[in-house]
């Protein structure tokens, strides 16, 4: 759980589904937490990168670049503001989870993740629009209390926060101040985000969902798309920093066994 929460985002969904057996845990819960630390074992050079500033070569040509070599210097495909340095990316899964949905929201500073969170709702959502906007309203409220601390530490002059959203409907209802029939069982959280639009605070983008870092924090992802995210989020330490833990464990009396190594992806069947 440290581990997952201060340097490594990409387990935050297995950790989320875990943590929720902690008290009745079987042995298919053990071989599954095993799984996670072979994982987190063979992935151990990965960390979070911060970037000082943003190379305005790459916002030219990011589009022609892989998707993870864009989001090297915190600039997504569809962004439409490169000075800002928070980014904030959310989504949502439905029904995921015995009817609830799991919700998920990463915020990037400088190109790295300082805040994210992987969340199984306690309300079960009746449509997917419902689950995003749910989603949305906790990632909004992080958000907003970051920007608060940064501008209290005069780091952050950006009228608006930029909020990433794959979800059509959910940014049309949040840009909107329509009284919607179906969501008055939610109408509440539905009128926090149409304020927050309205005053300026926030701004959605629509993005697709291949590109909403999200949606890891939300399921398991088949290989090619967990480690697209993963990209986005970590890179590998310097070679220094390899080198040298490498010869710390060289020499220290630890060794795991072959029938505990794997390929190093994290999916859950």
């Amino acid at each position: 759980m440290h581990i997952c929460n201060v340097s490594r985002p990409d387990v935050a969904y297995a950790v989320c589904c875990l943590a929720r057996f902690s008290k009745t845990a079987g042995e298919s819960h053990v071989k599954a937490l095993l799984r996670v630390v072979a994982y987190l074992y063979h992935t151990r050079y990965l960390g979070i990168t911060y970037y000082r500033d943003i190379p305005r070569e790459n916002v030219f040509h990011g589009m022609e670049r892989n998707v993870p070599r864009v989001y090297e210097t915190g600039v997504h495909p569809c962004d439409v503001n490169k000075k800002n340095p928070v980014k904030v990316f959310v989504d949502s899964d439905f029904a995921g989870n015995d009817g609830r949905s799991t919700a998920g929201h990463v915020v990037f500073l400088n190109g790295g993740p300082v805040i994210w969170s992987s969340k199984l709702m306690k309300v079960a959502a009746t449509s997917s629009s419902e689950a995003e906007i749910i989603a949305a309203v906790e990632a909004v409220k992080t958000s907003i209390h970051f920007r608060n601390l940064l501008e209290e530490l005069g780091l952050y002059s950006e009228e608006h926060i930029d909020i990433y959203e794959d979800n059509q409907s959910c940014k049309m209802s949040a840009e909107s101040l329509k009284q919607h029939k179906k969501a008055r069982h939610y109408q509440a959280k539905l009128r926090f985000l149409q304020d927050t639009y309205q005053a300026g605070i926030i701004r959605f983008h629509q993005t697709g969902t291949e590109d909403e870092i999200a949606d890891i924090f939300t399921k398991g992802l088949p290989s090619d798309s967990h480690w697209k995210h993963t990209d986005t989020m970590l890179k590998e330490l310097p070679e220094h920093v390899i080198a040298s833990s490498e010869a710390a464990e060289a020499s220290s009396s630890v060794n795991v066994p072959e029938e505990e190594k794997h390929d190093g992806v994290l999916l859950f069947e």
